[in-house]
């Protein structure tokens, strides 16, 4: 198996100067999309390491993150993003990394639910916001920000070890609409609309004569 050399995602913080970093995670009915939003130094060390493909989804490193690098004055912005059918995202690396308490349940008929703590050593630097956005009805949380369909928590260095998220999401159950019933309907209704309209005309030629 391919070494990785960096564990996930979050991790990119240790080897880049210079960094301000936020995590994002949007959860829909059928999806789940993982983002990291990075601005570093524009340098020539940090060009360099971003343009290595090394930043591995799962342990087996055979995925990676869409990565796309803008510039800005004397700044780099990075983001990178990946797609997740909602039962894979338990293997992501940026949770079963970093850590030390996680629990992910998204194959419930009606709800997600996750719950993050305890971080572990797997950055040098632990300031960041983690946003969890959904359209979804939230029916509980212990976000420390909520604004919109955006729930915020702070991490930081001196609350790493404490650092607890939780969140259940409701979903969204899609109405199924039978069909062949609405075939029916349409086809008699369109039938009867037709013949309302022959009954009609034939009434005003008799009328006329």
């Amino acid at each position: 198996m391919k070494k990785i050399r960096l564990l996930f995602i979050i991790s990119i913080c240790i080897i880049l100067a210079g960094c301000k970093q936020e995590y994002n995670l949007i959860i829909d009915n059928d999806k789940i999309v993982e983002e990291y939003n990075v601005i570093v130094e524009d340098t020539e060390e940090n060009n360099k390491r971003l343009e290595l493909d090394y930043y591995p989804i799962h342990a087996d490193d055979t995925k990676k993150y869409n990565k796309k690098v803008s510039k800005e004055n004397n700044m780099l912005n990075v983001h990178m993003d990946y797609t997740y059918v909602p039962k894979d995202f338990s293997n992501a690396n940026s949770i079963n990394q970093c850590f030390d308490t996680k629990q992910v349940i998204v194959d419930d008929e009606n709800y997600y639910y996750f719950r993050f703590g305890s971080i572990n050593n797997c950055m040098t630097d632990y300031n960041m916001d983690i946003n969890i956005i959904t359209k979804n009805k939230v029916l509980k949380h212990n976000a420390d920000q909520v604004k919109g369909k955006k729930y915020t928590w702070h991490l930081t260095n001196e609350n790493k070890e404490k650092f607890n998220l939780e969140i259940m999401i409701k979903k969204n159950k899609k109405i199924k609409f039978p069909v062949k019933k609405i075939i029916i309907i349409s086809v008699v209704s369109i039938f009867i609309i037709i013949l309302i309209a022959l009954v009609l005309k034939k009434k005003n030629k008799s009328n006329r004569v």
